[in-house]
């Protein structure tokens, strides 16, 4: 497989340790891709990337450091055991021995549209799962080792069984949280408002787009579309849009040559500077940086 083709995690992974022995699968078509590698010792920062991370130790008994927003975990990570990371957040390791893993990374609005569609308000509950080093679960121990084995097929079946892992994941990753599904929030916009909401903004990210204009789309005043639509995804309007600025942003870095001021203005930002600026908070890296790591 191509690494400059791999999204997200997969090509970072490899332009960050090209002297690390690894294997790279990929349900493309899924948003799905899975790394095996056998790590030596180091001290990182692994990127930020639009995925969750799902990090299963496949060497049972090596001590490891991580930090997750500013506080360090430490530990053995028991073999079989995994540790999730969400996305868009760089995240510091130290790694003391040879340790071998497998990790697999979902496109991050694939995993917030299936919580979404059981009533989970956004991904709060997987972030109670981040702060856990070793996480136990069998049924996922085995999806892991699933995902790894279908991975690679192109036809309608493999697509198939790739959307089905997904949902189970998901679910799963619920059940471990220790999420009840609860009555609907009467705050929260209805769903067809809601996707009315979400396909605007993904068709207009281009532009300078505000809450009125969104609110419009979904039928509401925007005080009450505010309001419904923190209720329904967990976000503010504007951080949702701008979670789908960078995110369009980093596509357009992986797969295209155009420049980062074109960048900018492909997605919505009203100058390179602002772009940059936002891009760095977000994602932990400048713009320019983060396409020359996937180049390297």
């Amino acid at each position: 497989m191509n690494p400059r083709r791999l999204p997200g995690f997969a090509a970072s992974y490899r332009a960050q340790f090209p002297l690390f022995r690894q294997q790279h699968r990929a349900f493309a078509r899924n948003g799905i891709t899975l790394v095996r590698a056998s790590q030596l010792p180091h001290a990182t920062v692994i990127p930020a990337v639009n995925e969750w991370r799902i990090t299963q130790s496949l060497t049972g008994d090596v001590t490891l450091r991580r930090q997750i927003d500013g506080v360090w975990q430490e530990g053995c990570k028991p073999c079989s055991s995994f540790s999730l990371a969400p996305p868009e957040l760089a995240i510091p390791v130290e790694i003391t021995a040879a340790y071998r893993v497998r990790v697999l990374a979902i496109e991050a609005q694939r995993i917030e549209s299936l919580l979404r569609g059981v009533g989970a308000s956004g991904t709060a509950p997987l972030e109670r799962l981040v702060a856990s080093l070793a996480l136990q679960d069998d049924p996922i121990q085995q999806l892991l080792a699933a995902f790894w084995a279908e991975a690679g097929a192109t036809d309608a079946v493999a697509r198939l069984l790739a959307d089905g892992m997904t949902a189970t994941l998901a679910a799963r990753l619920l059940r471990l949280s220790g999420y009840t599904a609860a009555e609907p929030d009467p705050r929260a916009l209805a769903p067809r408002r809601l996707r009315r909401a979400l396909d605007f903004i993904d068709a207009h990210l281009a532009e300078d787009i505000g809450i009125g204009g969104i609110a419009e789309a979904a039928g509401l005043s925007p005080y009450h579309f505010a309001r419904a639509f923190r209720a329904a995804t967990g976000l503010p309007p504007y951080r949702y849009l701008t979670q789908q600025r960078i995110a369009r942003a980093q596509m357009l870095i992986a797969t295209t040559e155009l420049s980062l001021a074109q960048i900018a203005f492909e997605c919505g930002f009203g100058s390179q500077g602002q772009f940059t600026s936002t891009f760095t908070r977000i994602v932990g890296i400048s713009p320019g940086r983060w396409r020359a790591e996937r180049r390297a």
